[in-house]
């Protein structure tokens, strides 16, 4: 099969599954406060300090909310759309920023492919509101630009100049690109290793440029020494743990960080020996790069999986040039694939039928008979793990996701008998104590209003929700989310 078709028909199937319910399914986990800070800044027009409930927010740097309020501009307003898009980007961009950037194209398709299709990347965060795929992209960027010319100045710019992004998304790019390129150097740059590390401490000061342009914004529109508490308290609990947790942690890690690799970590039980045929810097340093990234985050108790996620293309990278002779299939393993793609159809439709998701019946069959054609067709270990993988995302999106969608408890409607029932032009205050944030979100989409923190509160006549009774503000109803795990919410008309 001619390698760009399989690329862009793997960028197709990606993409359907990823946006066919992007608008429909509730924002979930941390994705509300994602989207909530970008609403906010819509609203108050103060893009420089991000906000929640109007109270500064000193957790996450700022640019993905940028890049949601950017999408939600024109109409003043986050739709889910907008709060997931930069991520389904984000991903697609680094599909095709491998295939673009290492010049051996079946090496360049297959890296692509891996990337982009396992488990963590997406599955888990693939179109959710979250910065880690930005961070994965601009670290990546920031690697190929500066591995293509380490001592080239005008590399070393562009290359510092998404480093800066990667640290504007989430903080924490340097720590997936220093020290591996540091250890690079050491190994196989010796002799002309001070030459190298001057140009790389070059790229370090320059990589600070845009966050320190952004900290000097913050300093004459915030409180900047609340926003360093905020980092340095978020940094310490990542490190923050005794032996025994560190331990255990390092433990399983590696284990952890398997099955978030899925399915690409099988690859290895189909070959009997590596090619070591092709050695080049991007190889070498995306091997060391990959181990320093993993020992770091394996000795960090606080470190999530997910965490590891600017590590997944160099891990993509090494595997697709150890393994770039491909063998054949063994004629018995299609048999079993055939037997296994038709018993989870089988199970799926079964599942679809219950709940009376029809459409999706159909969907799952035609990606049943597509997936089940290819891989029948295909004398390719790798291919046969592609298209498995794309059937299971298939049935994953379309009965899983699409259960969420129909099932999860969807705030716009609570959001909207508060609306109505909170007639008089007040501002709305959330009690410190709680956090309805799927909630509270819808409700300044519908009102186009900011909802306030009581730490910040200062208004003389204003609405008050809160977990608990109170007894010093006139009550004026309740609503009750004990079903739907939530605390019953009261509200309240409270003067000073």
């Amino acid at each position: 099969m001619n390698k760009y078709f399989i690329f862009f028909f793997t960028t197709i199937v990606i993409l359907f599954n990823l946006l066919i319910y992007i608008e429909q399914k509730p924002l979930i986990h941390e994705e509300p406060r994602r989207a909530i800070i970008a609403q906010e800044m819509l609203l108050s027009g103060n893009y420089v300090v991000p906000t929640v409930y109007s109270r500064p927010y000193v957790k996450k740097p700022p640019l993905q909310n940028w890049l949601i309020a950017i999408l939600g501009y024109k109409k003043k307003y986050v739709s889910n759309f907008d709060a997931r898009f930069p991520s389904v980007l984000a991903l697609l961009l680094i599909g095709f920023s491998l295939l673009i950037f290492i010049m051996d194209k079946k090496i360049a398709v297959m890296a692509s492919i891996i990337t982009m299709t396992n488990y963590l990347m997406l599955y888990s965060y693939g179109n959710k509101s979250e910065p880690d795929l930005l961070l994965t992209l601009f670290t990546l960027l920031t690697f190929f630009l500066y591995i293509k010319s380490p001592k080239n100045f005008k590399f070393i710019l562009i290359s510092s100049f998404f480093n800066g992004l990667g640290i504007l998304a989430k903080g924490i790019s340097p720590l997936f690109f220093y020290p591996g390129i540091v250890i690079y150097l050491l190994l196989y740059k010796r002799k002309e290793f001070y030459d190298y590390f001057k140009f790389l401490l070059i790229h370090l000061l320059l990589s600070l440029l845009l966050p320190a342009i952004w900290l000097i914004m913050y300093y004459f529109n915030g409180d900047i020494n609340n926003l360093i508490s905020g980092f340095s308290s978020q940094a310490t609990d990542r490190v923050r743990g005794g032996l025994g947790e560190i331990i255990t942690h390092f433990s399983l890690f590696a284990f952890r960080i398997f099955l978030a690799f899925f399915p690409w970590g099988f690859l290895i039980m189909f070959y009997k020996k590596f090619s070591y045929k092709i050695r080049d810097d991007i190889f070498n340093s995306s091997l060391v790069i990959f181990f320093v990234s993993f020992i770091i985050m394996a000795l960090l108790p606080g470190g999530r999986g997910r965490y590891f996620m600017p590590a997944v293309p160099f891990f993509a990278i090494i595997i697709s040039y150890l393994l770039v002779d491909d063998v054949k299939l063994n004629p018995e393993y299609k048999k079993i694939i055939t037997y296994i793609f038709s018993f989870i159809m089988v199970v799926s439709i079964c599942f679809l039928l219950y709940f009376g998701f029809y459409l999706q019946i159909v969907i799952v069959l035609s990606g049943w008979l597509l997936f089940l054609f290819y891989a029948r067709n295909t004398k390719s270990v790798i291919y046969l793990l592609l298209f498995f993988n794309l059937f299971l995302f298939t049935i994953f999106t379309h009965t899983y996701e699409y259960y969420k969608v129909k099932n999860y408890y969807d705030y716009k409607g609570a959001a909207k008998q508060i609306v109505e029932r909170l007639n008089e032009e007040l501002p709305l205050v959330v009690d410190v104590k709680i956090n309805p944030i799927q909630l509270m979100f819808n409700y300044e989409r519908m009102t186009k209003e900011k909802v306030y923190s009581s730490a910040v509160n200062r208004f003389q006549k204003y609405y008050f929700v809160a977990g608990e009774k109170i007894t010093n503000c006139e009550y004026m109803f309740d609503i009750d989310y004990s079903k739907k795990r939530f605390p019953k919410l009261y509200f309240y008309k409270c003067q000073k």
